[in-house]
């Protein structure tokens, strides 16, 4: 069935020309942006970049109206409305992109577009990692994908996929609404189960909501090792703080510093963290100063896997979510892969080639491995591939 999808190309594209439409033209020069976070910033620089000038930012929480961000002033949707009707509004949110669009529509704007779309029409504008020529990735990967969709152990693995090929393929997010897993992130309970030894690597963990989800929800406060990695000082000091009230935390071992594929100082970008955002830090994207808009360009110290793992406990389970670094990471854990086959639990939506591409590479180190997938939002985040 999966195969189908992919039959005809011009026909797809088509179909998602007719339904959805760019604001963008030629000449365009202007634009508003809603959303006043540091994804509107990056939206600002993308455009920036294409001689196309933000006149302001705005947003629904009127905490943020009359002030500035990056020298642009904030106002509210109805002063956009009054003052700016006919200046073409771009979304920047991904998570509150739906709830936008209907608030825009409530108020009598119709914004038959979407980001994911624009990625698509303008690539040249637009490089959120994400969406970046999704499409064209997504249709040219297919044989690897319809491997993948074979190699899957169960059929709500294969309607997930299939659901998130249909949507990279058309940009309706409803494809991802309907493959929706309620079930906690990472710890899949239709997928995995637990004994009271675990030796957990948790690669990019974050604040720590991981730790306590998995203490306080999943295995109820059994386990044997937890190691938080984590590259972000102000993290480790939450989590730190977690620990420090928490006596079942005792056996949590932070590691401040990034996982990659050696053992090295590496560039990162680090969002900071403010009210217009929380801290995001990524230690495998392009980066330079433009790239990077509002960012801290930092270095951070790295690790592989396979180096820590000699020193310390090996793993039982391995999870992932490192803002696009999953491959290079799994690339420094070979050895463990091959030789002790954890459970893994891999973030694959950070870019578009991750889909078919973890899934392949880790087939190749240990084919003794059962694929699962799952999805956790209603838009494109919050992909894992479980291996088992």
């Amino acid at each position: 069935m999966i195969e189908e999808i992919f039959e005809n190309k011009e026909k797809l594209i088509k179909i998602i020309n007719k339904t959805f439409k760019s604001p963008l033209r030629g000449n365009q020069q202007e634009v508003c942006i809603h959303g006043a976070t540091v994804l509107g910033i990056d939206l600002k620089k993308c455009l920036e970049s294409s001689n196309i000038k933000t006149i302001c930012f705005t947003d629904n929480d009127s905490k943020k109206w009359n002030r500035m961000l990056d020298e642009i002033p904030i106002v509210s949707p109805k002063y956009k409305n009054e003052n700016f009707y006919n200046i073409p509004l771009l979304i920047s949110s991904l998570q509150y992109e739906e709830e936008i669009l209907d608030s825009w529509k409530k108020r009598g704007v119709d914004l038959s577009y979407q980001l994911d779309f624009l990625h698509f029409k303008h690539p040249s504008v637009f490089n959120y990692i994400f969406f970046e020529d999704m499409f064209n990735v997504t249709y040219n990967n297919k044989d690897d994908i319809i491997k993948l969709y074979n190699d899957l152990h169960d059929e709500e693995s294969k309607e997930t996929l299939l659901n998130i090929v249909k949507y990279r393929l058309s940009f309706d997010k409803n494809y991802l609404k309907i493959s929706k897993s309620l079930n906690e992130q990472y710890f899949d309970k239709d997928v995995l189960s637990f004994t009271d030894d675990e030796v957990i690597y948790d690669v990019g963990a974050y604040d720590g909501d991981t730790i306590e989800c998995f203490l306080g929800k999943v295995t109820n406060n059994k386990y044997a090792k937890y190691y938080a990695f984590e590259p972000s000082n102000s993290y480790c000091e939450i989590i730190q703080n977690k620990k420090d009230q928490n006596i079942n935390w005792k056996n949590v071992e932070i590691v401040n510093c990034g996982v990659y594929n050696k053992k090295s100082k590496v560039k990162a970008y680090d969002k900071g963290s403010s009210e217009f955002s929380d801290n995001i830090l990524s230690i495998d994207k392009s980066i330079d100063s433009e790239a990077a808009g509002n960012s801290d360009v930092i270095y951070i110290n790295t690790i592989t896997i396979d180096e820590f793992a000699k020193t310390h406990l090996k793993p039982t389970f391995i999870k992932m979510d490192i803002e696009g670094a999953e491959l290079n990471a799994l690339i420094g854990a070979n050895n463990v892969i091959v030789n002790h086959k954890p459970k893994l639990a891999i973030c694959i939506y950070h870019r578009p080639s991750d889909l078919s591409e973890i899934a392949k590479y880790i087939k190749q180190l240990n084919s003794h491995y059962r694929f699962y997938i799952r999805h956790y939002r209603d838009y494109i985040c919050d992909t894992v591939l479980y291996c088992l």
